[in-house]
Parts: structure tokens; C-alpha cells; sequence
């Protein structure tokens, strides 16, 4: 499944260079900003109105659409799908080719594209009063998202301004979601999106803006599957830090950025980057963290702190068939650390599940093809879950190296 669409627009904008041109590496290479991930939170908004599940932000997803964004913005007249240029072979790169480079593992894609707008809402609505591109915002196959917006000038002197939206269908774990889909500041309103694909409710969800905290209400959907709002605080100047976190009924926290850390939003013009580390705001004590381990925590940490079991793992991947199209590879993970023996782990692999549930006498394996026409990479595997007495876990694995010949 591959459906891509392209808001054609007629008029021409000519606009002053900025100082500074981007480069492609440092647009790619960039955080997600306030504006990017706010037309997440549109589509989830819309989605939930309608009772379709919430699209979850992908940073991979997000980095493709910066690529498109800067190429196009690179290329006077470049206005399409395909990549402005052909690769060093001469071929046109289609997008999914492209977004294959970033995100490998889709079973379906999409991508809307728009240009000369001046806000993500502007943005939005006209992808909402096009059949094409609202049947991308609201398909129900599509569970990934990521987008980008690049401001006119950034990149050439009579450069327009452009965003790309990407839509993959991937077999995602729903609960890596963390039930906060998304969240952004949109034309003075904070919006955050709650979704649990089992029905589970929040008992709170807070954005800490600055060093206030809020407390947004339904705007849309359900409880389970909504959007929540509030308005954004007056008498806040500069890049203001902004977060989210939602206690689900049963105790367990969900934050947004998924990291800990905040999303920048200017009040007032000023250049903000992206995101920072995450201010330090206790709007109320959490019953039970959030099953991850928090960002630079020791996987060691003593058990009696409550935040991570102690355990290890051993990591072993070979190959196991070289045939004439493809090459199989079998992974090993040799878990040990007593505790997690009864606790329920999940084997991740980028952002997809390849095997969940209880462990078989401390051991995963996995075996996995690759295709030779597509490419081999860096990879890393995670074991996460809890164990019986609730305690969350996370192993990383040393990152390995794939190469297809």
C-alpha cells in the first residue's frame, strides 16, 4: 500500500533570504520543534473525533520528512513526491524509496506535502479540504507519523516555505505509545492527544508549561482516544519549556517527549532550539513510574530505588542462510537476574516488535530475513517490560552492523 499526494498551489511567493542558510545535514540532523510536531497533534485530534486510533510520533518518519522538505526547498520548482534529483545511477528516487532509507520496516506508506502556508494549522486545514490528503490524516492503516516544516528562506533567498507529512504502516507495539500520542502549543491552545488501545482512561493529564502546571480538558474524542486543551499561560516571554504527563487510572505515568525532555515554543520571535532538558516540575507524585528507565539511568541502579530491576543480557546475532535474494539471520538473547524470570519482556527492534510475552527458560531468539535490494544498517535490539513484582526493565543491546552484498 503506497499512496502519496501533493497539494498543488498556484500562486508564487517571493520572500527575503535569512542569514545563515541551512545545510541538508543540519536540518536533518535536528530535533523535532514545536511547529513539526504540532501537526501530529491536529491529525490525532481529528482522528479521535472520529474514533480512529492515534497516529504515534516517529522520530525516523519525522527525519524523512526534513529531508523531503529541505530538497525541495533546495530546488527552484521542485514541487513533487520524488526526490528533486536522480541518485548517482541516474534513477528517479520515488518516495518510498526515500522513506525507506530513513524507515525501512513499513507495510504501507503515505505522504501529503503543501507549501506557502503560515502555520501548522494553515498547513492542516488544507490537507482537511482535499479528499486525498484527509483520507491519508484519517486512515485508519497508518499507525507511525512523523512531519516537518521549513520556514521560506531558510535555505535560498527565494525559497518558499514547505512541510511533508509521512504515514507508515508498521506492526508497532501499541504500548510504546506510552498513551501520550503527541503534544504541542497550536494558536495559544495546549493540546496533548491520550490514547490507549485497550480503553484505559487517564486520572490526570498535566502540561507543564514553564513552571506552571495545567491541567488541559477533553476538546475532542474520548477519554480513552481524545485530545485534551488548555490555553497557554499569559505573561510567559521567550522559548518557553513545555512537557506533558498523563496518570492512566491503574498508576503508571506516560510523559511526552518520550525522552523527559521539553519542547521549546517562542513567545515572543525568539530563536528557540528544538528542545531542551526537561525542567525540573513536580505537579503531583506519581503511584508508579513510567516503565521505562528514565534518560541516563544506570541499568545497575539498586533495586530498592523502585526504578529498574536488576538483570543482563546477552546479545547473539548470526547468519544462519546466504541464498541468491536474501540472507537470515538468527538473534540470541540469553536473559539472567533472577526476578526477571517471571516478569513479561518484549523484544524490540527499532521501533518494531518482534516477540513479546514471558521469556522461554531466560532465552528470546528470533530469526529475521533481509531482502538484497534492500539495504543493511546499524541496528539495536531493547528487552524491556516488568517483572512479577512490577518492577519495570530495560536492557540496550551494543549496536550491530548489517551489511547486505
Amino acid at each position: 500500500m503506497i499512496k502519496i499526494q501533493m497539494l498543488v498551489v498556484v500562486a508564487l511567493t517571493v520572500v527575503c533570504s535569512r542569514a545563515g542558510a541551512l545545510t541538508q545535514a543540519q536540518e536533518e540532523g535536528r530535533d523535532a520543534n514545536n511547529d513539526d510536531i504540532a501537526l501530529i497533534v491536529l491529525a490525532n485530534k481529528e482522528r479521535a473525533a472520529r474514533n480512529i486510533p492515534a497516529l504515534i510520533w516517529s522520530d525516523k518518519l519525522a527525519k524523512a520528512a526534513r529531508s523531503h522538505n529541505f530538497d525541495m526547498a533546495s530546488h527552484s520548482g521542485c514541487y513533487q513526491h520524488e526526490n528533486c534529483e536522480r541518485n548517482a545511477l541516474g534513477e528517479i528516487v520515488k518516495a518510498a524509496d526515500r522513506i525507506t532509507l530513513f524507515f525501512g520496516y513499513w507495510t504501507g506508506m503515505g505522504e501529503n506535502i503543501h507549501t506557502q502556508q503560515s502555520s501548522p494549522t494553515a498547513y492542516h486545514n488544507g490537507w482537511m479540504n482535499s479528499p486525498s490528503h484527509r483520507d491519508h490524516i484519517l486512515d485508519a492503516r497508518y499507525n507511525l507519523f512523523g512531519s516537518a516544516i521549513i520556514g521560506a528562506g531558510q535555505v535560498s533567498p527565494f525559497q518558499n516555505s514547505f512541510s511533508t507529512e509521512d504515514f507508515a504502516q508498521a506492526g508497532v507495539d501499541p504500548t510504546l505509545v506510552r498513551n501520550i500520542a503527541g503534544g504541542a502549543v497550536v494558536e495559544g491552545k495546549v493540546m496533548v492527544n491520550y490514547f490507549h488501545d485497550q480503553g484505559l482512561a487517564p486520572r490526570s493529564v498535566t502540561a507543564i508549561v514553564g513552571n506552571q502546571c495545567l491541567s488541559p480538558s477533553l476538546n475532542s474524542g474520548t477519554r480513552s482516544n481524545g485530545t485534551y486543551q488548555a490555553s497557554f499561560p499569559s505573561g510567559l516571554r521567550g522559548c518557553v519549556p513545555v512537557r506533558f504527563e498523563a496518570v492512566r487510572d491503574d498508576g503508571v505515568v506516560a510523559r511526552f517527549p518520550y525522552d523527559g525532555r521539553s519542547i521549546l515554543v517562542s513567545t515572543d520571535g525568539s530563536a528557540c532550539a528544538p528542545q531542551a532538558v526537561s525542567q525540573q516540575v513536580d505537579c503531583a507524585a506519581p503511584t508508579q513510574p513510567d516503565p521505562v528507565t528514565d534518560p541516563g539511568t544506570d541499568p545497575g541502579t539498586d533495586p530498592g530505588t523502585g526504578t529498574i530491576a536488576p538483570t543482563e543480557a546477552s546479545f547473539v546475532l548470526e547468519k544462519i542462510k546466504d541464498g541468491r535474494e536474501s540472507e537470515t539471520y538468527k538473534l540470541t538473547v540469553t536473559l539472567s537476574g533472577g526476578e526477571l524470570q517471571g516478569g513479561q519482556i518484549r523484544l524490540l527492534k527499532d521501533d518494531l516488535v518482534w516477540k513479546k510475552g514471558p521469556p522461554n527458560k531466560g532465552n528470546f531468539v528470533r530469526t529475521f530475513g533481509f531482502n538484497r535490494k534492500r539495504q543493511g544498517g546499524t541496528y539495536s535490539f531493547t528487552v524491556e517490560g516488568t517483572t512479577k513484582s512490577g518492577l519495570p526493565i530495560k536492557v540496550n543491546s551494543p549496536e550491530v552492523t548489517i551489511t547486505i552484498r
